[in-house]
């Protein structure tokens, strides 16, 4: 159960704009559990603030800066605080921690996004945050074995973080029916003896050249291939295998408009490449799925 009141202050002129947020929550959590044989009320209330400041200029027609500042904060959920026992859905001991308190966050970011006219599309962003009280799961120095078998155990911790990261996105028109697209994003976390926070995901790169033989105004058909880098992520101690590999998927994409029908059509890891995800927690007994091709058909009304 929780409530909240926030306000927003909005300064808007031709060519900037400032905006600034204030809010605050309160959040309880009510949890009924077995201590001793018998069963006991857990209750809690956690009240707080948060803020927000932004700025947006656009400098000339087409070129436009974006940066603000924020807090934030979360609760712990009741896992976090009294698991105790073997989660089946990703066969692993989880141990709760009820001490746990919310997670503090400021974050920073700024953006830049360059449009010239239909030929160029690009957009950079970065970003930076510090978290009091992150809630993560750490690995234990060793699996726990059990009357089912031995399994991965991991422990609810908290602790200051430092995440940081850049976004890339750019589009640029070869010539009438083609065009290239690219994407990308980078990610590095940091705990306060300065390791890396476990299944954090990887950076990756993804690019693909369209081919568009019919562009009108209310049809379009294009399609063409994707190729997808992924990095190898940072070792994290006590963790029950490496980081995975980097991997190169291969993928399609196709997209059809016809008045008012729809129909896209995308296919992945066309190559069947064997590969693991860093943030998968699975990644220890299988790798990520193979080939996978689907289509979509949609209709506006």
């Amino acid at each position: 159960m929780g409530g909240g009141a926030w306000s927003v202050l909005a300064l808007r002129r031709e060519s900037w704009s400032v905006d600034a947020g204030l809010r605050a929550d309160v959040q309880s959590l009510e949890v009924w559990r077995r201590e001793s044989g018998k069963i006991a009320a857990w209750e809690e209330w956690w009240p707080a603030t948060s803020w927000s400041l932004g700025w947006q200029w656009r400098a000339a027609e087409e070129l436009t800066l974006r940066s603000g500042i924020g807090s934030g904060w979360r609760t712990p959920s009741a896992v976090e605080l009294f698991a105790d026992g073997l989660h089946h859905g990703v066969a692993a001991i989880e141990r709760g921690d009820s001490s746990l308190g919310p997670e503090r966050s400021v974050t920073g970011q700024t953006s830049i996004t360059w449009k010239r006219s239909n030929s160029v599309q690009l957009q950079l962003s970065a970003w930076a945050t510090r978290i009091d009280d992150f809630i993560h799961l750490r690995p234990d120095a060793t699996p726990r074995l059990t009357v089912r078998g031995a399994f991965p155990s991991f422990g609810y911790a908290r602790g200051r973080v430092w995440m940081a990261g850049t976004d890339l996105s750019a589009t640029v028109a070869l010539s009438r029916s083609w065009e290239a697209i690219v994407s990308g994003s980078a990610i590095a976390t940091r705990d306060r003896q300065g390791e890396p926070i476990p299944f954090a995901p990887a950076s990756r790169v993804r690019g693909g050249v369209d081919w568009i033989p019919l562009h009108g105004e209310r049809t379009m058909i294009r399609f063409g291939p994707r190729v997808e880098w992924i990095a190898e992520a940072d070792p994290v101690e006590h963790d029950y295998a490496p980081p995975p590999e980097p991997a190169i998927l291969i993928g399609m994409e196709g997209l059809a408009e016809f008045e008012s029908w729809n129909v896209s059509v995308r296919g992945t890891n066309l190559a069947n490449t064997t590969w693991h995800d860093p943030s998968d927690r699975l990644r220890y007994f299988a790798p990520q799925s193979g080939w996978d091709v689907g289509a979509n058909l949609s209709r506006i009304f």
